[in-house]
């Protein structure tokens, strides 16, 4: 089984597949472009070594990003089924950013998942119950809505996301049905067993930064595109996230 987390991080996330299609159609809706915005707080850095762009980032310090991507599905990445689905953007506008970081990543990606557990991956365990109150056992079934922007340059690598996690498992009854919205609003949520976080991670030749942090405040807006253009279609960028860091060392 497949997850968003894994080995006390989020770090191995994420797998590197690329293909670039062009739509051209008017049997679907027209395409709305919409930005993430987002703000958070660090909550705790795990790692913080040598020269990166985050160096010297404490808990308690805020951070801030956005991530521009569409209300109609993107590329969609094989094996998409019922629990676990994702989807890439590429292309002008599809851009995500972060505090700290001139001009943003190229490419967003989008996942959701359905009904998952921790019992192939316990590990994980102790990672996740740093932000869920009350804290879940290895086989709590819970639901996963995350976006995230990665850069790879030989063995360097830098990656940010946000993801929603609910034990409340009917907020994504279907992970194959395309969702542009996380499943709740984040802020102050002790006792429901759900969190809005997000994570950034930097690896260099000369230095290594990993840290998460909790989501205070997130909307997405929609904008405005001038009428019919929606049907000249656009070139997507087809990326997983699942395992895409594992992926990308080996």
């Amino acid at each position: 089984m497949r997850h968003a987390f894994s080995s006390a991080s989020l770090r191995p996330h994420f797998h590197a597949i690329t293909i670039a299609v062009l739509v051209l159609t008017s049997g679907v809706a027209p395409a709305a472009p919409l930005t993430m915005d987002w703000s958070g707080t660090i909550l705790q850095v795990f790692e913080d070594d040598g020269p990166t762009t985050f160096a010297g980032t404490q808990a308690g310090d805020p951070f801030s990003g956005s991530f521009g991507y569409d209300s109609n599905p993107g590329t969609q990445v094989p094996g998409c089924d019922s629990t676990l689905c994702e989807w890439s953007y590429g292309g002008a506008g599809n851009v995500g950013t972060i505090s700290g970081l001139p001009g943003g990543v190229n490419g967003v990606f989008l996942l959701q998942e359905n009904d998952q557990d921790l019992t192939d991956n316990p590990d994980d365990l102790d990672f996740l119950n740093l932000f869920l109150d009350p804290d879940i056992d290895v086989d709590t079934p819970f639901d996963v809505w995350e976006l995230s922007s990665d850069l790879v340059n030989g063995d360097d690598l830098l990656f940010f996301g946000i993801t929603w996690i609910t034990t409340d498992t009917s907020a994504i009854a279907d992970a194959s049905i395309f969702d542009s919205s996380p499943p709740f609003a984040p802020g102050p949520i002790a006792g429901q067993g759900r969190a809005a976080i997000f994570a950034i991670e930097e690896t260099t030749a000369t230095g290594s930064f990993f840290a998460v942090g909790l989501i205070d405040s997130a909307a997405v807006t929609a904008i405005p595109v001038p009428a019919a253009a929606w049907l000249f279609g656009s070139a997507l960028t087809l990326l997983g996230w699942v395992s895409r860091r594992s992926q990308l060392q080996r």
